[in-house]
């Protein structure tokens, strides 16, 4: 696939003024950004004519799964994969049980950072740690499930869950990172 960028004065051109045009007439009506051969497949898009990687065009630098962690689940190790890619790092969103909201970040070297905040009726609090992934604690941080990143694997990452008291269920996103 040959992809290469057009210089097109910029107008205003009406919908109706493109009816009967298609993919093919490449006209700049219907082709404002780039031109393409017609005979282009998914696989021609990894690479652009000047060499670069084209996979960021079409988001193949990130997965995005969701997952959960129940209040009852005992600390020790748990795998998550599906990234389809040994991820170099991963983001984390995390909300347990409605009561805090947790950001995490775990790059190639494992070092880690999360800040959370909860909140409830009158009681609010903002925290920072430099030493885990996902912090899913209730207000007054007795319960809590919390994590930190231990491997970044073939195809996702392994944490270690540790639970405190009766621990607190989380829902979580995990962004993978090509």
């Amino acid at each position: 696939m040959v992809m290469r960028a057009l210089t097109i004065p910029i107008t205003s051109i009406a919908h109706s003024a493109t009816t009967g045009q298609t993919d093919d007439d490449h006209h700049d009506r219907v082709h404002t950004v780039l031109s393409h051969d017609t005979d282009a497949t998914g696989a021609n898009l990894n690479t652009l004519t000047d060499g670069s990687d084209g996979n960021p065009l079409h988001g193949h630098n990130v997965k995005i799964k969701d997952e959960s962690r129940t209040a009852a689940a005992a600390s020790g190790d748990v795998s998550y994969t599906g990234a389809g890619f040994p991820p170099s790092g991963v983001d984390i969103i995390a909300i347990a049980n409605n009561e805090s909201f947790n950001i995490g970040h775990g790059d190639t070297d494992l070092d880690e950072v999360t800040g959370e905040i909860a909140g409830g009726g009158a009681s609010h609090f903002v925290s920072f740690r430099t030493t885990m992934l996902i912090r899913g604690t209730e207000l007054d941080g007795t319960d809590a499930q919390d994590a930190v990143l231990k491997s970044r694997d073939s195809d996702g990452i392994t944490v270690t869950w540790t639970k405190r008291a009766n621990g607190k269920a989380v829902d979580f996103a995990i962004v993978y990172r090509r």
